[in-house]
């Protein structure tokens, strides 16, 4: 029961981009009204093959809960949800939900992909917590307290990471944060380091992720430079100085695709940049 607010199609104010509930949030894949989350998901899985498998991809629930807490959202979702705690109940039982309808598909990989920090509309966390009365730090435990009760269910061999965007790194209290938000029962964390393959990058996050596998998202999806293998070598090498080297994974920067569903590289280059990939980690992990 999440809506987008309706506008004229020609309408290009900041409104589009507002989502609402018009009802208590839950998950039924078989109801007609629900967007098939998981079409993709089982296209994927039809066309690969080998020793391939698919990672399905979601907005994280802290990204879900900032969005329904956000200042110009918080008078429509308190008509359904005047507490926080029932909110981030029905929305863990949701993803609950979600996450045994993409298990029972097949999916042993999948992602949240948050954007707490990085919301659309001009609207950052330090103004949503201010908006709740809240602190940064106290506003970051109720988001991790959150994503812990999404993976309360969470089958034993299945894999689930969250993935985060380098841009919190630099918030107030990072370090206090960063110990709250990565300390959740997520098997993996996946960092987007933004289009900064040729620049120094601060890796010292990664002793938050003790016992976890850790993504490093360093390869830029969206320049047409071939990839300085040299460079990302040397990127991992460092990397591994904060964590062994066999719970480092090499990726891609989020997907080729912008939220408009466009692509600022062909085709071809996005395949020369998977295979350099791949023999980057031949070459840095062997076989």
């Amino acid at each position: 029961n999440i809506s987008k607010h309706e506008t004229e199609p020609n309408d290009t104010s900041e409104e589009n981009d507002k989502s609402v509930i018009c009802g208590k949030i839950d998950f039924d894949n078989h109801f007609l009204s629900t967007p098939p989350v998981t079409e993709h998901f089982t296209y994927l899985t039809g066309i690969i093959g080998g020793d391939m498998y698919a990672k399905a991809l979601l907005p994280s629930p802290m990204t879900l809960l900032a969005e329904l807490i956000r200042p110009e959202n918080r008078l429509n979702t308190g008509r359904y949800y005047p507490d926080i705690e029932v909110l981030s109940h029905d929305i863990a039982q949701t993803y609950q939900k979600v996450i045994r309808e993409f298990y029972n598909m097949g999916c042993r990989f999948l992602q949240f992909s948050d954007y707490t920090w990085n919301l659309t509309g001009g609207c950052d966390i330090q103004q949503i917590s201010e908006a709740n009365n809240t602190d940064l730090a106290s506003l970051s435990t109720v988001l991790a307290r959150l994503t812990e009760l999404c993976l309360n269910d969470k089958p034993d061999d299945m894999c689930i990471s969250l993935q985060f965007d380098e841009k919190w790194w630099n918030t107030r209290d990072r370090e206090k944060i960063a110990e709250i938000l990565l300390s959740t029962q997520a098997n993996a964390i996946a960092f987007d380091f933004g289009n900064r393959e040729n620049e120094n990058i601060d890796f010292s996050i990664l002793k938050h992720c003790q016992s976890k596998d850790v993504i490093l998202g360093l390869v830029s999806t969206s320049s047409s430079q071939p990839i300085s293998t040299s460079t990302i070598t040397h990127h991992i090498e460092n990397a591994a100085r904060l964590l062994p080297l066999e719970s480092l994974h090499l990726s891609c920067q989020g997907n080729f695709r912008n939220l408009s569903g466009n692509s600022s590289i062909s085709e071809q280059e996005m395949w020369n940049k998977i295979a350099t990939m791949k023999n980057i980690a031949k070459t840095v992990w062997g076989e």
